[in-house]
């Protein structure tokens, strides 16, 4: 058990940070439902924290040099987890989570991996990519576009 701690306490991980480079519109981000935080142009997001973009919003989200996501409004998500890998590694050993309720997202996945670099969830489907560009289409509806 000692030795397997101090294995752990020697890994160093790098995980990704989320930040806003684009917002236009009402944009919110929040942990608790009944404590909504307006947007700006440069700010930071954690895990877990629900991000809603009101009619005609917008925002471009950068996961350092994981992946770039424009999602247009109305739109409500979050990121379950971000990617992270092993420091001075480039392979990803974690995929970043992405739960999307409702919106129009565009993603570019910026680091191409052997293993699963994001995973999105749906209240449909999940799917695992690699690396690629795509638009995914999650209206209120039950029906995806991908």
């Amino acid at each position: 058990m000692k030795t397997f701690l101090i294995l752990i306490s020697l890994v160093q991980f790098t995980f990704a940070q989320a930040i806003f480079k684009h917002v236009r519109g009402d944009v919110y981000k929040y942990k608790e439902i009944n404590k909504p935080e307006k947007v700006n142009r440069g700010d930071s997001f954690e895990e877990e924290e629900t991000i809603v973009l009101k009619e005609n919003a917008q925002v471009v989200i950068k996961l350092d040099d994981h992946s770039v996501h424009r999602v247009e409004g109305p739109s409500e998500f979050k990121f379950k987890s971000f990617a992270y890998e092993f420091k001075d590694s480039e392979e990803i050993q974690k995929p970043a989570s992405l739960f999307m309720k409702t919106g129009t997202f565009f993603i570019k996945v910026l680091k191409k991996s052997d293993n699963e670099s994001m995973q999105i969830k749906t209240k449909q489907t999940t799917f695992g990519i690699r690396g690629t560009e795509f638009l995914l289409d999650v209206p209120e509806s039950e029906d995806i576009i991908l």
